[in-house]
């Protein structure tokens, strides 16, 4: 987010809600053992 420079609070917010997407539904997290949110929800479902 420091690379941006907005244009316009509608356009800082599209971003921050695209960032915030991909931080939690794509992206790995080593809390969860380097596994993806998604992932760690299906494996702690299966067991």
């Amino acid at each position: 987010m420091d690379l941006y420079l907005f244009n316009n609070l509608g356009q800082a917010r599209k971003v921050t809600e695209e960032w915030l997407t991909i931080y939690n539904t794509e992206r790995p997290h080593e809390a969860l053992n380097n596994m993806t949110p998604s992932e760690y929800k299906t494996l702690k479902q299966a067991a």
